[in-house]
């Protein structure tokens, strides 16, 4: 049954959209034909019928969505088929979706990108979807199901949504979409559970990790060469929020709050704390990326506010953690720091400040917060009393130490 009513659909679907009544003529409860094809799209919606449809009759959903950017029927209600849909192409791995990867080797599918172009390249068809759009898919449960293939390839959804965002004059302020790159961070909890001793660089939470840069990397290209430029500004902005340059600056910060949560070698922390995200997006910079270092400024003040609470509400797991993070991966020793980008330099002065005047005090008082700061190879030498960072040797020797000198409490 289901395959014959996807069949059908192929037939249909520039009817099925030239007939549809708008909301205000569905709610007057006349039985039109318009009144049934409205009925029609709350059919297809089904979860079962989009699993077959992503499985066998993808073609369907193609011709349905360029019917509908076609005519311009941006009023039909469509966004939870729409939503559905991706869920079950994602979770399909033989989908037309996954095929368009650069993994595959069918280099028509992977250029042209069907499945893509149709669903979600028309920007104002996703715009008037509102919550029912595939940028509000649910993550923190979807991730319980959901391994690095099928993250990467909701990734490339975003990034396909985006593209048409970028193309056209006709678009909100993109908050829905800044909302739907932070909810990626959803994606990277949980990283420090995995075992660290064999095959973690395999495992999925790694992998899932190990995209989020990369994605990053593919929204700030994709805003520099906006047809219609997208504005972005490092600061509060009443006037020019900046949701998507926000939301990239959240997913980035979030990451490194979990990446800095696992515990295992110090080359394997360093590694993944540094290696995988740290320096794919403060040190891989083209210093003519405007909206690079607009991103980079954003994440930079998430670390700034985070610490400068604690100065009024004292001392957090939070907080110190972020503390710990800046520490390890700038380092320790103002010298070292010459060639890092201004932004690095602003935060590590404030978090290497804090920890001077605090950690001792903490250390006394709470060594529990106080364990939280030593992220990844920063460690705390007991007998100078002063915070140590560790640096990889040759071999089995030990590598050198910087050090913080720290304030003894009163």
């Amino acid at each position: 049954m289901t395959g014959k009513l996807t069949d059908e659909l192929k037939r249909s679907t520039r009817g099925l959209v030239e007939l549809c009544a708008t909301r205000e003529e569905y709610e007057s409860q006349e039985e039109t034909p318009g009144y049934f094809a409205y009925n029609a799209f709350g059919i297809i919606a089904n979860r079962k019928f989009c699993r077959h449809l992503a499985e066998s009759a993808q073609a369907s959903a193609i011709f349905l969505f360029q019917d509908i950017s076609d005519l311009k029927r941006y009023d039909l209600p469509i966004g939870s088929f729409c939503r559905t849909v991706t869920e079950e192409a994602i979770l399909n791995k033989e989908s037309i979706l996954h095929h368009e990867s650069e993994e595959f080797a069918s280099n028509l599918i992977r250029d042209v990108k069907p499945w893509s172009r149709a669903v979600y390249g028309d920007y104002q068809m996703i715009q008037n979807m509102r919550v029912h759009s595939p940028l509000n898919l649910q993550l923190w449960s979807l991730r319980k199901v959901w391994d690095a293939q099928h993250s990467v390839a909701y990734m490339r959804v975003i990034l396909a949504i985006l593209k048409g965002y970028a193309a056209t004059q006709h678009r909100n302020d993109g908050i829905a979409l800044g909302a739907a790159i932070r909810g990626l961070r959803w994606l990277t909890i949980g990283i420090h559970k995995e075992d660290t001793n064999a095959g973690f660089f395999e495992s999925d939470a790694y992998r899932k990790l190990d995209a989020v840069p990369d994605f990053v990397n593919q929204v700030i290209e994709i805003i520099e060469l906006a047809p219609v430029p997208i504005e972005g500004t490092r600061k509060p902005n009443p006037a020019n929020q900046a949701y998507i340059h926000n939301g990239l600056a959240d997913l980035v910060y979030e990451s490194l709050m979990n990446a800095s949560q696992v515990i295992g070698s110090r080359d394997l922390m360093w590694t993944v704390q540094h290696n995988t995200v740290w320096i794919e997006i403060f040190e891989h910079t083209d210093q003519r990326s405007k909206h690079k270092a607009i991103v980079q400024s954003l994440i930079v003040r998430r670390f700034f506010e985070q610490i400068r609470r604690m100065d009024g509400s004292g001392p957090n797991y939070v907080g110190v953690r972020a503390v710990g993070i800046v520490l390890n991966m700038v380092g320790v020793e103002p010298a070292a720091r010459q060639n890092s980008l201004p932004c690095e330099r602003a935060i590590y002065k404030f978090a290497r400040q804090w920890a001077v005047e605090n950690y001792l005090q903490l250390k006394n008082e709470r060594p529990d917060m106080a364990r939280v700061l030593l992220v990844g190879s920063l460690e705390f030498d007991s007998e100078t009393r002063r915070i140590a960072k560790r640096y990889s040797g040759w071999g089995k020797e030990e590598g050198p130490r910087e050090f913080i000198d720290l304030e003894e409490p009163n």
